[in-house]
Parts: C-alpha cells; structure tokens; sequence
C-alpha cells in the first residue's frame, strides 16, 4: 500500500476569530457556525487564491452586504478579503469547537 503525507502549510483560525475579523472587515455581524451549519468539534478547509469570483458569488455577497440574509458565503467572504490583501492568499482551516 502506498500511503502519501504531504505537508501543508496553511492558516488556522478558530470560528470565533473569523467572526471578528469579518465584523472589523465588513461592518457587520456574521457568524460562520451559522453560515456553514457548523458542528462542535470539527475543522474546515477553504483554498483561497484570491485571483476571482464570478458575478454570481460578488451578487451573493453583496446582497449580504446590503442587509440581506444569505447562508454559505465563507469562501466567497475569504475571496473577497484576500482579494484586496486584508488577508493572505492560501488554505484556511477554521476550527469549531465550543
């Protein structure tokens, strides 16, 4: 059997610490265990390149901007910030544990 490790360098951040930092960022209150469906004790995993979003996901988002309640927009919160450089470019786990 031929197992691979890698190593990864990667960014970790724990749920409440994002909160934080996307209410600094935006303006507003957001929490990602709402966002995501959440569970205790777990981690997830965003790649970030920062490069694009389609027009759909800057709709999306901006909606929520604007007051709107939309769900799942981690991905499309982290783009944005690494977009204009809040935040580096990579791969981000947010870990949940309360």
């Amino acid at each position: 059997m031929d197992t691979r490790i890698t190593l990864d360098q990667v960014f970790v951040i724990a749920y409440s610490d994002l909160d934080s930092m996307v209410k600094e960022f935006f303006g507003r209150d957001w929490s990602f265990v709402e966002d995501e469906e959440a569970r205790n004790d777990h981690v997830y995993r965003f790649t970030i390149t920062g490069k694009y979003m389609s027009t759909y996901d800057w709709d999306w988002l901006h909606q929520w901007v604007l007051g709107e309640k939309r769900k799942y927009l981690t991905h499309n919160i982290l783009t944005a910030m690494a977009m204009v450089g809040h935040i580096p470019m990579g791969t981000y786990i947010i870990e949940v544990c309360w």
